[in-house]
């Protein structure tokens, strides 16, 4: 008898590299004038983490200026270059991640979905664990030996000022940049 854990059937998900990105990027492009060969950083986080996201937006736009796009997922940021992308399919919605640089997410499936393809994330969280367990996104993280891109939200700003990401798209150094910007400060 085997056993497999799985917390979500996200990661079921696949092979996500089948699903047509041009006709997603086509979409993006005309609809909410997606730059596709200009770096992207995406947020997903929600309207309960205050003047955050915000904060974040403003942030990445202080220290990077126009070099990167800003897109948000989930939740409106008019901080944000493209501040709401809301009318994905399920196909489009595990597939845009691979668009980014960058993503920065407080949800579980941002963070799965950015794994799943590839994309470097920062997963974002109040708590690592609640009575003793630990949540979703560090549970998961963990148990991938990822948990170095797991940061409380007291600390996110501490690693902007301490690292900075590669302005190159090239994802293998982005990737690079954001071990080391995650290596910047402590844990939770």
């Amino acid at each position: 008898l085997k056993v497999f854990h799985n917390c979500d059937p996200s990661l079921l998900a696949g092979d996500v590299s089948t699903i047509d990105r041009k006709a997603l990027i086509n979409k993006l492009k005309k609809k909410y004038h997606f730059d596709p060969n200009k770096p992207t950083i995406a947020f997903m986080m929600s309207n309960l983490n205050g003047s955050f996201r915000a904060q974040l937006a403003k942030k990445i736009k202080e220290k990077y200026g126009e070099k990167y796009q800003t897109v948000s997922l989930y939740s409106y940021n008019k901080y944000a270059d493209i501040p709401y992308i809301a009318d994905l399919t399920p196909q489009e919605w595990s597939t845009i991640f691979g668009l980014f640089q960058l993503t920065i997410s407080k949800y579980f499936h941002g963070t799965m979905f950015s794994l799943l393809n590839r994309t470097p994330v920062i997963a974002v969280s109040a708590e690592k664990s609640i009575d003793g367990m630990p949540n979703k996104i560090s549970d998961a993280l963990e148990r991938m030996q990822l948990s170095d891109f797991y940061v409380c939200y007291s600390r996110v700003f501490q690693r902007f000022s301490a690292a900075g990401l590669s302005r190159k798209s090239n994802r293998e150094t982005t990737w690079r940049q954001l071990c080391a910007f995650c290596a910047a400060s402590q844990k939770c």
